[in-house]
């Protein structure tokens, strides 16, 4: 309680300073310095608004006149742990994911479910295409009873794996796709052969809008009280 105290009425003490002269002096950085608050601290003699960082160890930063956050920092502030760049990434994030987590792809790449294996799914999480492609086969995703993914903007390019016959081989959870982009989902292995997009479905797949090139059909077997919604689809 008295840590609250001093830092409300440092904060007071800075807020009043600050906009009666526009900027706060060097020499008052180091001052007001409480632990959990900490103000990148600008080079002798510059001036500048000070910076206010919640948790973040008192390193001071010495960029001419801008205060700059610590490199650990960085990836929080740009968001990086959030985009995938690789097949690795994809699987590690996805597979080890909190629920509500929001991921999007940053590059085309080729996810080979031969060697990585099936992704399993058992987190509530979303992947945003954001204008990117996977490359991939079939057995590529598959959710638990707990597993709910949503994909947007989706451009997937799937050829076929022996033992695989759909993009999703098993759907225990929930599968919705909101959108795709150019061919969607695209199941044509070769001129006269495709794949289904659900193999087995025993949860729920929402289908918002979208385009799909399956095989026999959209989803092969439904299980229980497995559902499908289908809203705009071509």
């Amino acid at each position: 309680m008295k840590m609250m105290k001093k830092m409300k009425k440092a904060l007071c003490m800075l807020l009043c300073f600050v906009m009666t002269f526009g900027s706060l002096p060097g020499a008052m950085y180091s001052a007001l310095q409480l632990p959990g608050l900490v103000f990148a601290t600008p080079l002798p003699g510059e001036t500048s608004t000070p910076s206010l960082y919640l948790g973040v160890p008192a390193t001071p930063s010495f960029a001419l006149g801008t205060p700059v956050a610590s490199p650990s920092m960085a990836p929080m502030l740009l968001g990086a742990e959030k985009v995938i760049m690789d097949a690795d990434e994809l699987k590690d994030k996805l597979e080890n994911a909190e629920d509500g987590d929001e991921f999007k792809l940053g590059a085309d790449f080729t996810y080979n479910v031969e060697s990585l294996g099936t992704i399993l799914v058992d987190k509530q999480v979303s992947l945003d295409f954001d204008g990117h492609k996977i490359t991939t086969t079939t057995g590529f995703i598959n959710t638990t009873v707990n597993g709910d993914l949503t994909l947007e903007n989706v451009q997937l390019d799937v050829d076929y794996l022996d033992s695989y016959w759909a993009v999703f081989n098993e759907n225990y959870g929930k599968l919705t796709i909101v959108n795709t982009l150019e061919n969607g989902i695209d199941a044509r292995f070769d001129e006269n052969n495709y794949v289904d997009i659900v193999e087995e479905n025993y949860g729920s797949f929402t289908i918002k809008s979208g385009t799909f090139y399956s095989g026999y059909c959209l989803v092969y077997e439904n299980y229980g009280n497995a559902s499908v919604v289908i809203e705009d689809a071509y």
